[in-house]
């Protein structure tokens, strides 16, 4: 078993203390969120450190290793977005549009879309009897706004211009947002402070030299109980995989992009944070916007980001991030007028004592967050498209690698999408999950039996790692 180098930390035995649940972001408790600080959001110096360490230490490109179904093969069948139903269609309330029914043309691309306003004013209808909706916990809602609105609340939040979001005064209805001011930017902290500065005063260049004329939407999605999977019952087979060293997630086009969120949107990408989450807000800073929309997210939620433009390039990861250059994104538009580009932020537990993870109430959680997330907005082949993901809840999170690797696949297999994982850099574990997948696979395993696999290897204390331990029980043998 060569092939599988390196070991998990110590498991947890059944008699050990329960899996907590609290993240990053609540290190103080679900009960006092109000006293919450911006550094509660960041990884600490050394976990930087490591994140950096592994995601600049990898490979080089002759050395980057790709594996299961081609990239092309998968991405071709989603070359264009989903046709969306027309807005003038939509009665449900639950969608909100801040901008009058229109259509995207692409052979008139200088055409608007117009603010929801009164007929005798030129202003946007938002005022104390017609606010701008917040995404609440516990709802599935969506807030569809023009890229012009979004450039005009980020420049509201440039000069932190929402009161009672402050840290400082926060209200009480808003303890479980994020601060969705600038101000903590301004602090003294880190160098990439200043690099996120950079990127976001650029999109403000770009925004003002010429204001983009599409749309963008924020959706807040929860998987209704009744849709919660029984893992042990399924008998989904896996669906298709791809390996890759040598992609970051955001250069993966036609894929469900996955953000390895906080719970509160965003993380520290308004402080001195600057990994994979804070690093993809500020070079697509149309997603902030999410910050002053969203309420913390439930085990059983997600929050899409549809259509967020990028506009910068970057170089170095954590401590060493730096804007680079401009960015042109020119992927295509949906017919409402949305970058062919879907991000989805889930959140992973954080564990102190990383032997928790093991533990299935730990493990089912994840595997929820993961399914909620993969689970498609729409019906038909056209909503399947691929996931492209990673090493998600790892790194300053603890998470093992191979475990959230198998999670993943089980989530995206019940959901019934395609499977990119791009860890970028990381050849070992590319080259095991390859291995294991297809030793699964010529077995012909479900979903059902991975989920076996998982108690099993719970219940009984190995040395081995997740995967070596999957080669030691044939799956005829599993349920015996």
């Amino acid at each position: 078993m060569g092939c599988f180098p390196g070991r998990p930390a110590a498991r947890a035995t059944p008699t050990d203390d329960k899996p907590t649940t609290s993240h990053r972001a609540t290190t103080i408790g679900e009960n006092s969120s109000r006293q919450r600080r911006q550094k509660d959001f960041e990884a600490t110096e050394e976990e930087a450190t490591e994140m950096y360490d592994v995601f600049m230490n990898g490979n080089k490109p002759d050395e980057i290793i790709q594996k299961g179904i081609p990239l092309d093969t998968i991405a071709s069948k989603w070359m264009q977005p989903p046709i969306m139903k027309s807005m003038d269609e939509i009665n449900d309330k639950n969608f909100t549009f801040t901008i009058k029914p229109w259509k995207y043309d692409s052979s008139r691309p200088n055409r608007e879309p117009k603010p929801d306003n009164n007929e005798n004013t030129d202003n946007d209808l938002w005022d104390d009897d017609h606010p701008l909706p917040l995404l609440r916990i516990g709802t599935n809602r969506s807030i569809t706004m023009s890229q012009q609105q979004v450039a005009s609340l980020l420049a509201c939040a440039f000069f932190c211009l929402f009161p009672y979001r402050s840290y400082q005064i926060r209200k009480k209805e808003y303890e479980n947002y994020q601060d969705p001011n600038f101000e903590t930017l301004y602090q003294k902290g880190p160098p990439q402070k200043i690099e996120k500065l950079k990127c976001i005063l650029h999109y403000f260049r770009r925004v003002t030299q010429k204001m983009p004329n599409g749309v963008i939407t924020i959706q807040r999605f929860a998987l209704p109980t009744h849709r919660f999977p029984q893992w042990s019952d399924l008998t989904t087979g896996l669906c298709d995989l791809h390996l890759t060293t040598g992609e970051k997630i955001e250069d993966i086009n036609g894929a469900l992009q996955v953000d390895f969120a906080n719970k509160y949107i965003g993380g520290g990408v308004l402080g001195g944070g600057c990994v994979q989450e804070e690093i993809r807000f500020t070079i697509c800073p149309e997603m902030l916007v999410s910050l002053l929309l969203c309420e913390k997210m439930e085990i059983n939620e997600c929050i899409f980001l549809i259509g967020c433009e990028r506009y910068s390039s970057y170089r170095g990861y954590a401590k060493s991030f730096q804007f680079d250059e401009d960015y042109e994104d020119n992927t295509p538009r949906d017919n409402w007028g949305r970058r062919w580009c879907h991000v989805v932020a889930m959140d992973a537990i954080y564990f102190r004592n990383p032997s928790d993870q093991y533990q299935m109430k730990a493990v089912d959680r994840e595997l929820l967050k993961a399914y909620t997330s993969f689970s498609p907005l729409g019906k038909g082949s056209d909503y399947e498209f691929a996931i492209a993901t990673g090493n998600w809840g790892c790194g300053a999170f603890n998470g093992d690698k191979q475990l959230k690797a198998i999670i993943q696949l089980m989530a995206a297999s019940e959901a019934r999408r395609p499977l990119i994982y791009a860890a970028y850099g990381d050849k070992n574990l590319i080259t095991s999950f390859s291995v294991v997948y297809d030793y699964l696979k010529n077995q012909g395993a479900t979903v059902g039996d991975l989920y076996y696999y998982l108690i099993r290897y719970y219940r009984k204390p190995h040395r081995d790692s997740l995967f070596e331990y999957i080669f030691t029980i044939p799956v005829s043998s599993l349920r015996c």
